[in-house]
């Protein structure tokens, strides 16, 4: 399949992009020292990762002297549909109804969760209506 684009990210440009959705344009070195946990990431490999980022259209950079400072380019909202969007085409056919039937099966979710996804299914039933 060559030049299709994957549209689901891995877990470090994930994070990568939390960082920024949560703090804002950093530069690669604060994004390896925010993104050091129990592990010593090298500065080539954040740099690397955020330069392949920017090339797929995740991130963009402004220039400040010598040092570039990376800011998201994709919307939290607008990157969450395109990964659930992958997610259901590779593992439910397709089908969003086949991901609720299954959630709905196996979730563990407490009585005041359901009530909330209830409410937030009848406010998209209601706007449907609107829209008519």
């Amino acid at each position: 399949m060559a030049g299709r684009q994957t549209a689901v990210i891995n877990g470090r440009e994930y994070a990568v992009l939390k960082l920024l959705w949560e703090h804002g344009p950093l530069t690669v070195r604060e994004i390896r020292e925010k993104l050091t946990g129990r592990e010593e990431i090298p500065y080539t490999s954040v740099l690397s990762l955020v330069q392949l980022m920017e090339k797929k259209g995740y991130l963009q950079h402004k220039s400040e002297g010598k040092t570039y400072r990376y800011s998201a380019r994709v919307r939290k909202e607008a990157m969450v549909r395109r990964v659930l969007r992958d997610f259901v085409g590779r593992f439910f056919d397709g089908s969003p109804e086949a991901l609720v039937k299954g959630l709905v099966e196996t979730s563990e979710l407490d009585p005041e969760a359901w009530e909330q996804l209830n409410q937030e299914i009848q406010k998209k039933l209601d706007q449907g209506d609107d829209t008519e």
